[in-house]
């Protein structure tokens, strides 16, 4: 999230992780300028919304595209809830549909050029999320990681990990793929 441009706007403060944000985004970024020989999934749990506000349990999941051999047991990824806070009268124009995940929009931007935020602010961005118990991993972000990983460890009943041992490559994914413009002409 923290490569969408009108990140540092939205946060409403510097970041030391969001350096460089619009040069990175440009050159399809994941890390430093540089393409991360890795996909971050996402995957959001739950979502509460109103005209005002919308908030998010969301749940990653960091895949390499190399063939790593781990020596120790490592985590799948990390769960967080996220607030954003309109600060217009309205919510905006939405963006136009994506009708049919299956087959590519011609309309689909690869990289975005606009503040994908707009008047909307970030407000909180904590981990865990709010089915979690405190210090643990939002249960059905557990869920999906078991689901995407079956062979994973199931340790402290909030966590998943890796056993170690040799953990394929899975070739990166395509940046922001089928990522539909806003309504608006830009």
């Amino acid at each position: 999230m923290d490569s969408f441009p009108g990140y540092r706007e939205a946060i409403g403060y510097p970041d030391n992780a969001d350096r460089d944000i619009a040069a990175g985004v440009q050159s399809g970024n994941t890390e430093e300028n540089r393409v991360g020989e890795f996909t971050v999934n996402y995957h959001i749990t739950e979502l509460i919304e109103s005209h005002t506000e919308v908030t998010a349990n969301v749940c990653d999941d960091i895949v390499h595209a190399e063939t790593i051999d781990h020596d120790r047991i490592t985590g799948h990824g990390f769960s967080w809830t996220v607030s954003l806070h309109n600060t217009a009268d309205t919510p905006g124009l939405p963006g136009i549909v994506d009708t049919d995940r299956a087959n590519h929009d011609p309309r689909a931007r690869r990289t975005p050029n606009w503040n994908v935020f707009g008047t909307w602010k970030i407000t909180r961005f904590t981990p865990q999320g709010l089915n979690a118990a405190p210090g643990g991993a939002d249960p059905a972000c557990k869920s999906w990681w078991l689901a995407n990983h079956p062979d994973a460890l199931n340790i402290d009943s909030d966590y998943t990990f890796r056993a170690p041992g040799v953990v394929p490559g899975v070739p990166r994914a395509p940046q922001y793929p089928e990522w539909i413009g806003p309504s608006e002409p830009q």
